[in-house]
């Protein structure tokens, strides 16, 4: 079912009264098509006029769009919830929200968009994009994986995923890509990881950390009570510059040989301090160590041709092949 404006331009209001002039498309109107129709497409595949959405819900795969260049984005200004189906945000300009989004997965697409969805709330299972950048918040465990055809997110902006909860996993999903124009920085901020997929900024910064102040920090092992990244997965990451941890993580530890392939620069950061144990060694053309305790990385012979850091508390050490 297509629900659409007869002109490209026709402001829309979804689920609320709307002003004089505007489309509008009330929640009794999405409640007389109930789950019959596969599909409810709210919005022109040319349409620019700008989209308000009050807070509704339908039961049916949805879909919002104004992807028409010059498009007046989407103003999320109340909750919206779709149950287990799919919705798709669809827009060429700002997409934006002040209450939550419920759904069982999260499309978000459009030519140069502007996606910032951070409110807590947001409870979408998986999330895929393609447009021109996103930052998303998301309440629990969030995986970005496959949502009708979308696979993964690419964008020509930054790209932002968070996991609110403490505790909570952000899983890429193997056969997913994180892909940015080139320069882009990807933000991946949860207190656990899986890291199935593959993350690629040629010449931009990604950057994995935790989402909890004081999380610790482990490499190169897995550690459940950390945010704990493995040398493989690392080498699912192409970037300019590799940076993981945060300024206010709790201590950092690499505990077995890091050989990040995709990054000629390593970032580690951390609110305590940075150590080594067992094999953990690093190789990487440059290496840089911002923390707010010792560094001590002098246990095992690392390999960098240029090293970095700083640190509030002494002792600094460290040791090369």
């Amino acid at each position: 079912v297509n629900l659409v404006p007869a002109s490209a331009s026709t402001p829309i209001a979804l689920f609320g009264t709307g002003s004089a002039g505007d489309f509008v498309v009330s929640q009794a109107l999405v409640n007389a098509f109930g789950s019959g129709p596969s599909e409810i497409v709210v919005g022109r595949a040319d349409g620019t006029g700008a989209i308000t959405v009050s807070a509704g819900t339908a039961a049916t795969d949805f879909t919002i769009r104004n992807p028409g260049t010059g498009s007046g984005g989407i103003a999320l200004n109340g909750a919206l919830n779709v149950g287990s189906n799919r919705l798709t945000l669809n827009s060429a300009g700002t997409v934006s929200q002040s209450a939550a989004l419920t759904a069982g997965s999260l499309q978000l697409l459009g030519t140069g968009g502007t996606h910032t969805l951070t409110n807590t709330g947001n409870a979408v299972g998986t999330l895929a994009a393609d447009t021109g950048s996103v930052d998303f918040v998301h309440a629990g465990a969030l995986t970005i994986g496959t949502v009708n055809g979308t696979t993964g997110a690419t964008v020509t902006g930054d790209f932002s995923a968070a996991v609110a909860a403490s505790g909570g996993t952000l899983t890429l999903a193997s056969g997913a890509a994180i892909t940015t124009g080139g320069t882009g920085t990807v933000t991946l901020s949860a207190d656990a990881m899986d890291v199935s997929g593959t993350v690629s900024s040629a010449s931009g910064i990604v950057a994995l950390r935790p989402r909890t102040a004081g999380r610790l920090v482990s490499l190169g092992t897995e550690d459940a009570s950390s945010l704990s990244l493995t040398d493989a997965e690392l080498d699912k990451i192409t970037a300019g510059t590799l940076r993981l941890g945060s300024s206010d993580a709790g201590a950092l530890t690499i505990a077995a040989a890091l050989t990040p392939s995709g990054a000629s620069t390593l970032s580690l950061l951390s609110g305590g301090t940075v150590s080594q144990s067992g094999a953990g060694a690093v190789t990487v053309t440059n290496l840089r160590v911002d923390a707010g305790g010792a560094v001590s990385l002098a246990d095992n012979a690392n390999a960098a041709t240029t090293f970095a850091a700083a640190t509030a508390n002494w002792p600094c050490s460290w040791r090369r092949a």
